[in-house]
């Protein structure tokens, strides 16, 4: 039986990655595949605009860096650094293979090489090539494209735009549903479940949930709110239309563990505010529990559970804890593809602003140990309300850089940073940035759902 790495070499050099990495290089420039077959020469130099070397690829650990401020990635001693443009003719020569280096990142064959988890199955970055290479601070694939689009500009060769009505860069927003039931009797029993498992994290889990519960509650005003009332409020002040990530967890869900999501769907006051955004026009995601991935039956428990309540059933995804990754991260990938989903915006790392996969771009799922691409678009995420708990520049700083390089940031904002004093801070700066980000003509600010469609549409226009 062939090795997981020699699995991964097979599909690294295989005519489906190829087709693939090629697809997704198209759509991010907005190429038809006439107009890349009229431009591009990849592997045979037959004089064409653009020259790309094509790699055959003997290992899956490439060489990363940058040279000159320009980032690289490249498997064979072929290949070098950098690029030129030609002053005789104006072609760009390309010295390693960008098409299979997108399609590498992308397609998370990293993730094949190590495998160390933390303390909730997440793939951890210390495991990382791309983050200990610094790919992960910035999107080092949006600087790419952004150069080469630049080049066909001033040759001018008509592109296909990437947002729609001239729009050169999108914000989603989202909000993950939590925090709903801060009260004494929840709390309480929690604790009380903890000890009696003797689970030392269940227990310090609980005795910070219940500090928690007594902050929320003297800052409130002894106010115990349910559902998520307040964030409708602020975003319909706003005139914002945000997904909200709904944990799709039941009475009969007998996979949860304690630091899952504090409601269940089938609550009375729950079901009162999800009738409210839809009528508002908010469009719904499910947050899968903690231990979902990758197991298709739990996706599709979660999901229909949703749909029974909304009656429809939920087409996107942002799993609790951002914990894609509980086994391999493409076949979670595949189970929510044959559970009926069609985007995510799960694969960031947990703990500070990053670019896991160094884009800020959507993309499609390819699955490396079963060689091919998925129906699944993933828009990472980009930024969540804690990280800017110390240092609120970064939120900002996080913006400017994905303006900068034309990509789309995705907002993760939780409920309760919209019912509890405690989050204040947190709440106004999401508030304040957003009402300065609509006085920008070039931005489109719209929800998940609305970016994955668009990108639907797009691929469908550029004939793939």
């Amino acid at each position: 039986m062939e090795t997981i790495n020699k699995q991964i070499i097979k599909s690294l050099n295989s005519e489906n990655f190829h087709t693939w990495s090629k697809k997704q290089f198209c759509l991010f420039l907005g190429l038809k595949k006439a107009q890349f077959e009229q431009l591009v020469d990849w592997g045979k130099d037959t004089g064409k605009l653009i020259y790309i070397p094509k790699a055959q690829i003997n290992h899956n650990l490439p060489e990363i860096g940058t040279d000159k401020n320009f980032p690289y990635l490249f498997f064979t001693d072929k290949e070098n650094p950098g690029f030129t443009i030609l002053k005789d003719s104006g072609r760009l020569i390309f010295y390693f293979d960008v098409i299979a280096a997108i399609g590498w990142i992308l397609g998370g064959f990293e993730e094949y090489n190590a495998l160390k988890r933390d303390n909730f199955g997440r793939w951890s970055k210390e495991n990382s090539l791309l983050h200990q290479n610094g790919f992960t601070n910035a999107p080092q694939i949006n600087l790419w494209l952004n150069f080469m689009r630049s080049y066909l500009k001033k040759r001018k060769i008509k592109t296909l735009n990437l947002w729609p009505n001239q729009k050169t860069w999108a914000v989603a927003i989202t909000h993950d549903i939590e925090g709903l039931n801060f009260n004494f009797k929840t709390t309480l029993r929690n604790l009380f479940k903890a000890g009696v498992s003797f689970n030392l994290s269940y227990l310090r889990f609980a005795l910070i949930k219940l500090v928690s519960t007594v902050i929320f509650t003297i800052t409130d005003g002894w106010n115990f709110r349910q559902g998520f009332g307040d964030l409708i409020e602020v975003m319909n002040k706003l005139k914002l239309k945000p997904t909200l990530f709904m944990c799709g967890a039941g009475e009969k869900t007998d996979y949860l563990v304690y630091n899952d999501p504090d409601y269940l769907i089938t609550d009375q006051n729950i079901k009162i505010d999800l009738e409210l955004a839809l009528k508002l026009g908010f469009s719904i995601g499910m947050h899968p529990v903690i231990q979902t991935a990758p197991l298709y039956d739990r996706y599709r428990e979660q999901r229909a559970n949703i749909g029974k309540i909304i009656k429809f059933k939920p087409i996107s995804c942002r799993h609790h804890y951002w914990n894609i990754s509980r086994g391999d991260t493409a076949d979670a990938f595949l189970a929510m593809s044959r559970a009926g989903f069609k985007f995510d915006t799960s694969l960031s790392f947990y703990d500070e602003p990053n670019f896991r996969r160094s884009i800020a771009l959507p993309f499609q799922i390819y699955h490396p140990k079963i060689n091919r691409p998925l129906s699944i678009i993933e828009i990472p995420s980009t930024f969540m309300d804690q990280w800017s708990s110390s240092n609120p520049q970064k939120f900002i700083a996080q913006l400017d850089l994905i303006k900068d390089l034309n990509g789309v940031a995705v907002l993760d904002w939780h409920s309760n940073r919209f019912s509890h004093r405690y989050y204040k801070k947190q709440k106004d700066l999401f508030i304040n940035t957003i009402k300065k980000l609509k006085k920008d003509k070039k931005i489109w600010i719209t929800n998940l759902n609305e970016i994955g469609l668009w990108w639907e549409k797009r691929t469908k226009d550029l004939g793939f």
